[in-house]
């Protein structure tokens, strides 16, 4: 099957640059393995929030953040001089917050809505090859895509990353 956009990883990049690439209109197939849910939690700074409430991915930061109003920074080396401790206020620059935490789990289900839009593939890549301007990818089902971009959201192990 030929898609315009292949994304590999199923984390919250890899989601959020699915749905948004399907609803821009693409042909879109997303590579996402099931894994046990993310308890994490991501700091985000506002520029970053900002894009999320401005693309549709999240209606309203409140509803599952907790606003980032403060920011301590502290000098963890083992210096003999360290640097002194800072605190940041939001108040002083007369912001609420300089972004916001959320939970992951949280994050990814907001970014699963509404419904999609693309096709979602359950399985690991096996094998991605350039040939001819497209994208052969390959993966551990059987599956076999073309696609004309390839978005590589696959972490630190990048499959991606190390195919090309």
């Amino acid at each position: 099957m030929q898609y315009d956009i292949a994304i590999i990883g199923g984390g919250l990049t890899g989601v959020a640059a699915a749905r948004l690439a399907a609803e821009r209109g693409f042909s879109v197939v997303h590579f996402a393995p099931a894994f046990a849910k993310d308890y994490r939690t991501s700091a985000l700074m506002m520029p970053t929030v900002d894009f999320m409430l401005h693309a549709g991915l999240i209606s309203d930061p409140h509803a599952f953040g907790t606003p980032l109003r403060k920011i301590r920074i502290i000098d963890a080396t083992s210096r003999l001089l360290r640097a002194p401790e800072a605190l940041f206020d939001s108040a002083e620059i007369e912001i609420e917050a300089f972004g916001y935490n959320f939970a992951n789990c949280d994050l990814l289900d907001a970014f699963s809505q509404p419904s999609q839009h693309f096709d979602v593939k359950e399985t690991m890549v096996e094998q991605i090859k350039q040939e001819n301007g497209h994208y052969k990818i390959s993966s551990q089902d059987g599956t076999s895509v073309s696609a004309t971009m390839l978005v590589g959201a696959d972490g630190k192990k990048s499959k991606v990353r190390d195919s090309l």
